[in-house]
């Protein structure tokens, strides 16, 4: 039903979740329960679960958290694409991201596309499938409409800014700081 319900616990059940957008992504504030998230939430399990939405009725704690997805809610796994070189990839370099709220049963199938890849073994997965989950797709799809890759770059680049400047860039070693990581993967 697009949501969640968790199985009871403790006489306890956990119904969620949303895909609301937060601020551009920058975790600037952490967001609060939002009271339309759970109208939301409840409306989709009214619908789906009507006999059971009614004899769920005492909310006892609510609770709001980002989650790493992507805009078409599909993972990230495979080859980590060059953007000043598209259809290129970086040697050795693999990306496992943007699992969303259905990190728990695609995480493994992503590692073994993952792992066929990085020892040339057949794919686990159909070729859309497989399509459907390259790192590269937004790079190919910005080609394909003119649209300049490297706006993209710096929206990477402006979230890894912002994370630095909330935990205390003081804190991190210079060797592990953002802009010494990704200065050889970002132009200007």
């Amino acid at each position: 039903f697009g949501h969640y319900l968790s199985p009871a616990i403790e006489g306890r059940r956990i119904l969620g979740a949303t895909y609301d957008r937060w601020d551009d992504a920058v975790p600037s504030l952490w967001p609060e329960p939002d009271a339309a998230s759970d109208a939301a939430n409840q409306e989709a399990l009214a619908t789906a679960l009507p006999t059971l939405a009614r004899a769920l009725t005492t909310v006892t704690g609510k609770r709001a958290a980002l989650r790493a997805t992507t805009p078409d809610h599909l993972p990230l796994a495979g080859p980590a694409p060059r953007a000043d070189q598209p259809g290129d990839a970086y040697d050795g370099l693999y990306l496992l991201t943007g699992l969303g709220s259905t990190g728990l049963v695609t995480a493994p199938l992503c590692a073994e596309v993952i792992c066929a890849q990085l020892f040339d073994e057949p794919m686990p997965v159909m070729a859309p499938t497989l399509t459907a989950i390259n790192p590269a797709r937004f790079i190919e799809r910005a080609v394909k409409r003119g649209v300049p890759i490297n706006y993209q770059e710096r929206r990477i680049w402006h979230f890894h800014e912002e994370v630095d400047r909330m935990i205390g860039i003081d804190r991190i070693p210079e060797h592990l700081r953002v802009e010494q990581l990704m200065a050889p993967y970002v132009s200007d």
